[in-house]
């Protein structure tokens, strides 16, 4: 899923959590937790845009290498990296990225923990539903 995508879902979870678990937050703190869970939910995506542009990578993935053409061509990009295998290195990425991110949160912005929870967990879970399509669509895990 494209990072802005992943902020709007992320978006919608923490408002719901914060609206039902959270009644006591102010507007301002609601505000906060959404920009912060959202931001962070978008850039997970970053350490993909980092493998694309220092890894040695297949040709058929040298046309993403620039975030447009991610954006111009996501089905196709997606496709690629399940063809090429790159999907694995992706996703070991994405969970040590958010590992790391959560854990730096639960330690030194503990305020925003739930937010960056929910935003991980949201981007997680879109990601692997985005995976598992691509596979099927080429038949390769």
């Amino acid at each position: 899923m494209l990072p802005h995508k992943h902020f709007i879902v992320a978006l919608v979870l923490i408002v719901i959590v914060a609206l039902v678990f959270y009644p006591a937050l102010s507007t301002m703190d609601l505000v906060l937790w959404v920009v912060v869970g959202g931001i962070i939910s978008a850039a997970i995506d970053l350490d993909v845009m980092v493998l694309l542009n220092t890894a040695k990578l297949p040709k058929k993935l040298e046309k993403y290498a620039k975030p447009a053409g991610v954006f111009k061509d996501y089905k196709g990009f997606m496709r690629a990296l399940c063809e090429t295998g790159v999907v694995k290195k992706v996703i070991v990425t994405h969970f040590s990225f958010s590992a790391v991110l959560i854990l730096l949160f639960y330690f030194f912005a503990n305020f925003y923990f739930v937010p960056v929870l929910l935003g991980v967990l949201s981007h997680l879970a879109t990601d692997i539903r985005d995976v598992k399509k691509a596979q099927a669509q080429t038949g390769h895990k």
